[in-house]
């Protein structure tokens, strides 16, 4: 991922463009630009990330149209492929 943020600076991608604000993005380019260390920038990763699987599993807990299926009582994943179909969620 470095790598890849490296060369899209390289190529002229603005720091601030919308892309260059997604996971990991953002927290490399403060990296390469000495205002954090790399144990500094994957913690800052680690954290965002977290942040946003809560906030996006509070959403899909709160939307009346998300349907949970529990695959525990599912023995394989045919099972779970079998469920889905017969109630046309595929």
């Amino acid at each position: 991922l470095i790598e890849e943020v490296k060369r899209l600076l390289d190529q002229g991608y603005p720091r601030n463009c919308v892309a260059m604000q997604s996971f990991g993005y953002k927290e490399f380019i403060e990296y390469l630009d000495g205002k954090r260390t790399f144990d500094e920038a994957i913690a800052l990763l680690k954290q965002n990330t977290r942040r946003f699987a809560k906030r996006q599993l509070t959403w899909f807990c709160n939307d009346p149209r998300i349907e949970w299926i529990d695959t525990s009582q599912f023995s394989s994943m045919d099972g779970i492929v079998d469920n889905l179909l017969t109630k046309n969620f595929v």
